[in-house]
C-alpha cells in the first residue's frame, strides 16, 4: 500500500522541483527496478524443490464453499480500491482545477496520504476479527465518498482532507479484513488462486471507475462525472455490506490435514 502511494508522491516532487520531470522520473523508476532485481537475486528460495517453470497465465479460482464470502470480499475491495484509483488518477485534476491547489508536490502528497493512512490502518487493525474489520470499513467508505463529493461541489479543501483520512482508514480495514477472511477459509492448495482472485478484483477497482469517470466527463462536467461514479460505488458498498454481514465468520476454517498413521 505504501508503494502504491509513493508513485504519486515522487511524481509530484519530480514535477515540481526536478528538471525534465517527464523523463527523469522514469530514470529514477528504472533505478528502483534495478535495485529490486538485485535483491531478488540474493533472496533465498523458500520452496524446497522449485520446478523453475515460469507461467504468465493467471490462475483465478473460487472454491464452491467460498463463493458467498468471495462475493462480499471482492465487492468490498473493488469499492475500496476505486477510491485509491481516483486518488492516483483524478484527484490531481480535482485539486488543481477545482480546489485551486497549484503546488504539484503538495498534490502528490495528498494522493500519498490516503495510501499511507491505509497502510497504518492495516497495521493497527491486525488483531481485529475480519468481520468486524470489514463491517466497520465499509460504512466509513460511504462517509469518505460523501465528504469527497461534497468537498468538490462546495470547493472545501478541509472537507476533502477529512474525507481522505477517513477513506484511508476504511481502505485499510476492508483490505486487511477481506484478505484475512480468505486466508482463514481457503485450503492451502487453493489459497494462491483465491488470493489472486482477490487482487484481480482490487486492481479492477483501481482502474475501471477512474476510466468510467473520464468517459462520463466527456458528456458532463468533471465533478458531475465523479458524482455519478461515486453513486455506482455506493451501490456496490451497500451490496458488500449485505453479503459480509450474512457470510463473514459463519463458515468454520478447514481442518488441517492429518498425519497418516497405522492406527
Amino acid at each position: 500500500m505504501a508503494g502504491l502511494g509513493l508513485g504519486p508522491l515522487i511524481a509530484g516532487i519530480f514535477a515540481e522541483y526536478v528538471a525534465m520531470p517527464t523523463r527523469s522520473v522514469f530514470w529514477a523508476y528504472l533505478g528502483v527496478c534495478a535495485l529490486s532485481l538485485a535483491a531478488i537475486a540474493v533472496i533465498p528460495e523458500t520452496v524446497r524443490n522449485p520446478d523453475r517453470a515460469i507461467s504468465i497465465r493467471p490462475r483465478l479460482s473460487v472454491p464452491p464453499g467460498m463463493r458467498a464470502v468471495m462475493t462480499g470480499v471482492c465487492l468490498g475491495v473493488f469499492a475500496a480500491f476505486s477510491i485509491l484509483g481516483s486518488f492516483s488518477s483524478l484527484v490531481p485534476t480535482f485539486l488543481h482545477g477545482i480546489l485551486s491547489v497549484h503546488n504539484l508536490a503538495l498534490i502528490g502528497a495528498m494522493s500519498f496520504l490516503i495510501f499511507i493512512i491505509a497502510a497504518i490502518s492495516q497495521a493497527v487493525s491486525a488483531k481485529l476479527p475480519a468481520r468486524r474489520s470489514v463491517s466497520a470499513g465499509l460504512p466509513l467508505l460511504l462517509v469518505c465518498l460523501a465528504a469527497l463529493e461534497t468537498a468538490l461541489f462546495a470547493n472545501a479543501l478541509w472537507l476533502f482532507l477529512a474525507g481522505t483520512i477517513v477513506g484511508g482508514i476504511a481502505v485499510g480495514l476492508i483490505f486487511r479484513g477481506g484478505l484475512g477472511e480468505l486466508n482463514r477459509l481457503a485450503e492451502p492448495r487453493h489459497r494462491a488462486a483465491v488470493v489472486s482472485t482477490f487482487f484481480a478484483a482490487a486492481y479492477l477497482g483501481l482502474g475501471l471507475p477512474a476510466v468510467l469517470t473520464g468517459l462520463i466527463s466527456q458528456l458532463a462536467g468533471t465533478v458531475d462525472a465523479s458524482a455519478w461514479t461515486s453513486g455506482l460505488v455506493v451501490a456496490i458498498v451497500l451490496a458488500a455490506i449485505f453479503v459480509v454481514l450474512r457470510t463473514f465468520g459463519a463458515a468454520p476454517a478447514p481442518a488441517p490435514p492429518c498425519t497418516p498413521s497405522d492406527s
